[in-house]
């Protein structure tokens, strides 16, 4: 295999789900390992699929190791340092998960805007500006 190989976007969430199918830990480690030094060697079609399949392998060591494991920490580390959008991406999601529970929260209570500010955590004008646009 080398970088000029094309994969599908299926192809690529399939390689950053494999770590799962083994049965035994050490044949886990391994696959993360060998997962690890795959992803590194492909091209991917886009930023937003290469950030799914790292953000996979990393919940998935996240779930497969404890934290103070020092395998989990040099899987992570190794992730993290080659793709600097997972970490963008987390934010994103986290953004649109919290806008969307405020937007529940607009459209499904009888909370005033300061209140559910308050119980979110999301900014008065944040709030504010969302139910405008509901």
């Amino acid at each position: 295999m080398d970088n000029k190989d094309t994969f599908t976007n299926r192809e690529l969430i399939e390689l950053a789900l494999t770590p799962i199918l083994e049965k035994d830990k050490e044949n886990v480690i391994d696959q993360f390992y060998e997962t690890k030094e795959i992803m590194s060697k492909i091209h991917y079609p886009s930023d937003e699929i290469k950030t799914s399949v790292y953000g996979i392998v990393l919940m998935l060591s996240s779930m497969y190791f404890d934290e103070l494991d020092p395998i989990r920490k040099d899987i992570q580390g190794d992730l993290m340092g080659k793709v600097d959008c997972v970490a963008e991406a987390c934010k994103k999601s986290f953004d649109e998960g919290e806008i969307n529970v405020v937007r529940n929260m607009l459209v499904n209570s009888d909370l005033s805007v300061e209140e559910i500010s308050r119980i979110s955590g999301v900014s008065l004008d944040k709030v504010v500006d969302l139910k405008g646009r509901l």
